[in-house]
């Protein structure tokens, strides 16, 4: 039983750590608005939980291969928009000003999470692959213990530190912010192809 939540916890932690989308959004917003930063990341987790059910319950449009190019092709264009206006908002970056209301932070988080098809595709397997285990609860739950306590964190932190921040350094931030968020969006138009 303590090895299932240790495994689950490690898992998440491996899903977090590495750099995409959801993690730029966090950190791009969380230097603004400790509050922004942390409803990206916690609508994103919102959402892999209801995937996570969905696939649990056997709910089968999530396999259907039109439904993942279609998702695909919304998500390069949801994620394009992004780098746009993260780009777009380099010219007149402002620490002090809060441009995301909450509402709308947590909305970019659940949209960014929705149409993106490799989190579909993780928790079709994943939920596949650990259906019959014993301690599936127990793992699920510290894997998604795991996500939240990453979110606080890299909201946390990213906040905590903005005031060393000059708008120099923003401006960059927000400079590979752009690119990488444009990065992700041509790897997901790319794995339809």
């Amino acid at each position: 039983m303590i090895l299932s939540a240790l495994n689950g916890f490690i898992l998440g932690l491996s899903l977090c750590v590495p750099f995409g989308p959801i993690n730029i959004l966090i950190l791009n917003n969380a230097v603004k608005s400790f509050k922004n930063g942390f409803l990206i990341g916690f609508a994103a987790l919102l959402i892999d939980i209801s995937y996570f059910s969905l696939c649990y319950f056997g709910f089968s449009f999530l396999n259907n291969e039109k439904f993942f190019v279609y998702l695909s092709y919304f998500s390069f264009c949801f994620l394009s928009y992004l780098a746009f206006l993260t780009f777009k908002s380099t010219s007149n970056i402002q620490k002090s000003a809060i441009t995301n209301t909450a509402i709308s932070s947590f909305l970019k988080g659940a949209f960014v999470n929705i149409f993106n098809p490799f989190v579909i595709i993780f928790w079709f397997s994943y939920t596949a692959s650990i259906k019959k285990e014993e301690y599936m609860l127990i793992i699920v739950t510290f894997l998604f213990l795991a996500v939240f306590l990453w979110i606080l964190f890299l909201a946390f932190f990213s906040a905590k530190y903005a005031r060393i921040l000059n708008q120099k350094i923003l401006k960059i931030i927000n400079i590979i912010s752009a690119f990488v968020l444009e990065f992700f969006a041509f790897k997901i138009l790319l794995s339809t192809i």
